[in-house]
């Protein structure tokens, strides 16, 4: 939308907007985010009633889990890596493992919606460069991991296990934990479980709601407001390759078809489709059961903690203060800013993201 009004601006002649017509692009903005998450509600009551009396007539049945077939992924760019699989729950789990295996420092990075350890592409050379060991899990019902099919499967429970798991049988210790998005809400509610294995923590444009609510803008609440009632809209039908290339602008036309390479059709997006209405909007939501525990034990955390947010996330931008305040191991640490990036941080500024990482692990 800042786009679309910057280059209305420019047509009317001026490179940069004035102070109250970027009043008027505020308002504007808050305006059709006001209209969309209206609309985007009453579209989907509706496909919710007509959805309840399909299913009434044509029940589903549940397969079982989907597996993506690997030619999906034969011709991925800049993703060279070797699979590793691990059985959890009845789920193949993948991820990949770059780098020493006795390396003296383990780095483990937890992607969030609707991505997988692709995200992390452009950080592995750089960090393996450095003599450091990288593991990227995917999520079940993303990447190169087994889809469920039916959305009771699809809880957070199952995610903070599956983090345990990786961390147990994999046998990790003196980890370097980073996570982003949901890898964030994720891998902050195992935290506790793990935190022998975890010696340091970098914490990449997430947030653990309900809590730090109150640092974030009005405009940016909007934004993840017509976010969440879209993705409640779209379901499994939503469109992964559009969406990074409206979050990332700019992005190569092979770089977001490995985006939506997991995915061959709809049935495949039970977690793409769910993960958005899971985040916890109060302290009685089901989520808030573990983000309000990792809040205390963040309160506690002493390991040194790097917060590196970017300054044009339009949904989280506003919460590298709050990091920063809440954990005492952050506040030693200079928090980072990557200029010019949004929200997929590590998609926009990867290397930039490896090399403050590089550094960060010299301390």
């Amino acid at each position: 939308i800042w786009r679309i009004y910057r280059r209305h601006s420019r047509r009317k002649g001026y490179a940069r907007p004035e102070p109250k017509d970027y009043l008027m692009g505020v308002v504007r903005l808050i305006v059709l985010n006001v209209v969309l998450i209206c609309v985007f509600s009453v579209l989907t009551f509706w496909k919710t009633v007509i959805f309840f009396f399909w299913n009434l007539v044509f029940p589903r049945k549940s397969s079982g889990p989907l597996r993506t077939p690997e030619n999906r992924f034969s011709s991925l760019s800049g993703y060279p890596f070797t699979p590793h699989y691990l059985e959890i729950e009845g789920f193949r789990v993948h991820y990949i493992d770059e780098g020493p295996p006795k390396a003296n420092k383990t780095i483990v990075c937890l992607h969030g919606e609707p991505t997988w350890s692709f995200l992390y592409r452009k950080l592995v050379q750089p960090l393996t460069d450095a003599g450091h060991r990288v593991i990227a899990p995917d999520f079940i019902g993303f990447g190169k991991s087994d889809k469920p099919t039916d959305e009771v499967e699809f809880t957070h429970e199952l995610h903070m296990r599956t983090v345990k798991e990786v961390f147990e049988a994999l046998d990790l210790t003196d980890v370097t934990l980073v996570v982003h998005d949901w890898g964030g809400i994720t891998g902050l509610s195992a935290l506790e479980s793990i935190s022998d294995r975890v010696s340091r923590l970098v914490i990449l444009n997430t947030g653990i709601p309900p809590s730090g609510g109150s640092h974030v803008s009005f405009v940016s609440k909007l934004n993840f407001m017509t976010w969440r009632c879209g993705a409640a809209f779209f379901g499994t039908w939503l469109p992964v390759g559009k969406l990074m290339r409206l979050a990332v602008p700019g992005i190569p036309s092979h770089i977001a078809e490995g985006y939506t390479a997991p995915f061959p059709d709809q049935r495949f997006k039970i977690g793409v489709s769910k993960w958005p209405l899971m985040v916890p909007l109060n302290r009685n939501a089901h989520v808030a059961m573990y983000t309000r525990p990792a809040r205390d034990f963040l309160s506690r955390w002493k390991k040194p903690t790097l917060v590196m947010f970017s300054d044009k996330d339009p949904l989280m931008r506003d919460l590298a203060p709050y990091f920063k305040q809440l954990i005492p191991g952050a506040k030693d640490v200079p928090a980072v800013v990557i200029c010019g990036a949004r929200h997929f941080v590590t998609e926009d500024k990867g290397e930039e993201v490896a090399e403050n990482i590089v550094e960060f692990l010299q301390r």
